[in-house]
């Protein structure tokens, strides 16, 4: 089951047995459950070329409705992504100031010196 991907706690749940056993048995076959996970990476890597491969058939052939074209095209793009290391989606983060930090910030750029520079070109 942690082979498959399953936590300590859905394993625990599941075999009936404490979370604490099921972590003993997973830092004693730790390098059992990497071969087996190695094992399993390579056969969805297989799984997913042969997919790709009927999908671009199936594009070549007209078989795939227009509807399910975008859906399809976002997924695999967002695993290519996935499998490249990148970001599979940015999370954006907003702040909302109030009046009072916006009237503070505006004071102390009131505040700033001005300081006057005279810039002119450098022959190399």
């Amino acid at each position: 089951m942690l082979t498959a991907g399953a936590t300590i706690k859905q394993v625990a749940k599941a075999c009936k047995i404490s979370a604490n056993t099921v972590a003993v048995v997973r830092t004693r076959e730790a390098e059992v459950l990497k071969e087996s996970k190695k094992h399993l990476k390579g056969l969805i890597a297989t799984a997913s070329m042969m997919a790709v491969e009927q999908m671009i058939e199936k594009l070549e052939n007209d078989e795939i409705p227009a509807g399910v074209l975008p859906i399809a095209t976002g997924i695999l793009i967002d695993k290519h992504r996935q499998y490249e290391g990148e970001p599979t989606q940015v999370i954006e983060v907003k702040k909302s100031l109030s009046l009072d930090e916006i009237r503070a910030e505006l004071a102390t750029l009131k505040d700033e010196k001005v300081v006057e520079a005279e810039v002119s070109d450098i022959e190399s």
